[in-house]
């Protein structure tokens, strides 16, 4: 990955995907962005028919707050569910909602 041109990049948002990478690098965004950058961080592996459990979710997201200031950080899927059964997508994504709301609570403690 070419993360150094991320501070070059004119946008404000950089999506990357880090579930199906083993959440692989998940410090190049705080290494490399500007301040002003926010994170879309993939923390739901759309190219595997297994449903995430909202607990590995939120050590997926834990994983990303580690280097990233919450407040800069989006949570989503690694890419889009086109060649995902629709029944997969949605199990993943009620998924990726619960195990926000998981770490949500635990910030807000």
């Amino acid at each position: 990955m070419n993360a150094p041109i991320f501070p070059d990049l004119n946008v404000d948002i950089i999506h990357l995907e880090f579930a199906n990478r083993g959440m692989w690098q998940t410090d190049l965004f705080s290494r490399y962005a500007r301040p002003d950058q926010y994170l879309a961080a993939g923390v739901i592996d759309v190219k595997v028919r297994a449903v995430e459990t909202p607990m590995i979710v939120a050590e997926r997201i834990r994983d990303v707050l580690k280097y990233t200031d919450p407040k800069r950080v989006w949570v989503s899927s690694d890419c889009g569910f086109s060649m995902t059964a629709r029944w997969v997508a949605r199990e993943k994504l009620k998924a990726m909602v619960a195990g926000t709301s998981i770490v949500r609570a635990e910030l807000s403690d």
